[in-house]
């Protein structure tokens, strides 16, 4: 009625509001109830130092009580870190190089680099954070004497002995700066836990610089200063799964236990031997039990584990291991309802996940700062390096800043089908989309020396005559020995080597070419026949000159 009196007058009604709304923020009881502990704290509030202290202890008793728990954190070290990253220099100076490369190795197994940062994995996924302390180790096997020590959670705190500090730049034991970069790390002495305290102060700490401390931990939240457990979110899933186990275990052996119940029917009932409702009677595995007079009793069904058991326990395992993005063939470490095919797919999502972590946080958070620390001491030691390694390429101590040049190479997942894996490797090779020296690294093998001992094993092999050329690469070998007059001796030579013909073999076959070359002929006979009667079946058959 309203709208057809304005069209009369001429009026136009303006357009009503749609005001949208979400389920999620109804308030209905469901609503409250499910979200009664939802808040709007800020990160470095919600997570405290009590309540980190909370989550971290209970995330600990699980990991070493809680089979599953453990084998997954342990897993996902290996797979991330396996035996350490290879650092690769890229400088145009190869002997500088090859020798920062050799003394890195030497400190690397001094220092047991990669036993530091699986642990540092398992602590961060576990604790929610580690601290890594750069220190002098006066005993250390190496002319390097730079360290790593592995800090817990519970000893970077805020000392209560500073009342002076200004704490509003200070997150539980970090002062920080007006730019949000650290400054300063409160390290207690002692861990806080420890029980061999007697007549020390626990309080006493540590003012550490931040050049000297790396701080590992997965930021979840903008302006988060401290970590939490990346498995807090299934840690009740955790718990539940066992305290389900042990439930059901129960219930089957009270059920084996009691064979049968007899009753006594022929005593008095005014006797005082009628027990109280909700007494517990022990029970005695394997015998017969004879009730008070006027009790019933029947026969326990053995119903545990239910035929669900099995499923259920299969999904709060593969719903525990999800925030480390863990596939369940690797959280269970069982495979067999798995074909290849979904083996593979699921390992891509867990393997991707690893990928992100090595070239993101471990290499900018800590191998980056590591192996700059580590090169302004080895440039300081007279002799240690190569004299243009301290001059150009690495840090110096007045530019601790200075990058170094390289790069970081992690080994990969073996190929269940080595055949795949080496079609695939020719492949990339063959269309330059890869580098002998990713392929090598992902084998842990230094290019450089599987490089030099192929051509070592080659040269001996063809000493001694047992290397023959394949029949597919004769015919261009063919052409440029029929042109070698052409060419030039020196351009031959680089061209049979290019076709992997090992250059003392290129240096006989050039220079009979050039001997026996007859004016008239495109080809020296001796020459033709030699190249035809290594190219006849039977030699080793593996295409290498």
């Amino acid at each position: 009625m309203i709208d057809w009196i304005a069209n009369k007058l001429g009026f136009r009604r303006t357009r009503r509001d749609i005001k949208a709304r979400f389920d999620a923020a109804s308030n209905s009881p469901e609503n409250r109830e499910h979200w009664r502990y939802a808040d709007g704290l800020a990160v470095n509030a919600a997570a405290d130092p009590a309540t980190r202290a909370v989550l971290r202890n209970r995330a600990r008793h699980e990991r070493f009580n809680n089979p599953f728990m453990a084998g997954q954190l342990r897993t996902l070290a290996n797979d991330t870190i396996g035996v350490g990253p290879i650092l690769q220099l890229i400088t145009p100076n190869e002997i500088v190089n090859r020798a920062v490369e050799r003394r890195w190795i030497e400190w690397a197994r001094a220092v047991r680099l990669a036993a530091k940062l699986r642990l540092a994995r398992i602590t961060r996924a576990c604790d929610g954070e580690v601290f890594i302390r750069l220190r002098t180790n006066p005993r250390l096997r190496c002319p390097v004497k730079l360290d790593l020590q592995l800090v817990e959670a519970d000893q970077v705190t805020t000392p209560s002995l500073l009342p002076q500090l200004n704490r509003e730049n200070v997150v539980d034991g970090i002062e920080f700066d007006e730019y949000d970069n650290p400054l300063w790390y409160y390290v207690l002495r002692q861990h806080p836990g420890d029980t061999g305290l007697w007549g020390t102060n626990p309080m006493e700490f540590t003012r550490i610089p931040a050049d000297d401390i790396i701080h590992y931990f997965l930021t979840e939240r903008p302006g988060q200063r401290r970590g939490i457990p990346e498995c807090v979110s299934s840690l009740n899933i955790t718990a539940e799964r066992r305290n389900f186990r042990q439930s059901v275990l129960t219930a089957a052996r009270a059920a084996a236990s009691l064979g049968a119940a007899m009753l006594e029917s022929e005593m008095d009932p005014d006797e005082d031997d009628v027990v109280a409702p909700f007494t517990s009677i022990p029970l005695e595995q394997g015998m017969l039990m004879a009730l008070p007079h006027g009790a019933k009793a029947s026969q326990m069904r053995p119903e545990q584990p239910s035929t669900n058991y099995g499923e259920l326990d299969d999904r709060l395992i593969i719903e525990q291991a999800r925030p480390l993005n863990m596939p369940r063939n690797i959280a269970s470490g069982d495979s067999s309802r798995y074909n290849y095919a979904s083996g593979r797919l699921d390992h891509q999502v867990y393997d991707r996940s690893n990928v992100v972590e090595q070239d993101d946080e471990l290499v900018n958070t800590i191998l980056t700062r590591v192996v700059s620390a580590w090169a302004i001491e080895a440039t300081s030691i007279p002799g240690y390096l190569p004299g243009r390694a301290g001059q150009v390429y690495l840090p110096r101590e007045n530019d601790p800043l200075w990058p170094v040049p390289c790069e970081w190479i992690w080994g990969e997942r073996d190929h269940v089908d080595p055949s795949k894996q080496s079609s695939a490797q020719a492949t990339r090779l063959k269309s330059r989309t890869t580098t002998y020296a990713r392929e090598f690294a992902r084998d842990r093998k230094d290019w450089r020396n599987e490089i030099e001992q192929s051509g070592r094993e080659h040269e001996a092999l063809d000493a001694a005559g047992l290397v023959s050329i394949d029949a597919q690469s004769t015919p261009r070998v063919l052409e440029v020995l029929r042109n070698v007059g052409t060419i030039g001796r020196d351009a031959a030579i680089e061209l049979l080597t290019l076709m992997r013909i090992s250059r003392p073999k290129a240096e006989r076959m050039v220079s009979a070419a050039l001997d026996a070359a007859v004016p008239g002929e495109e080809v020296p006979p001796r020459i033709r026949d030699r190249m035809v009667e290594q190219a006849v079946p039977g030699g080793n058959g593996d295409g290498h000159a």
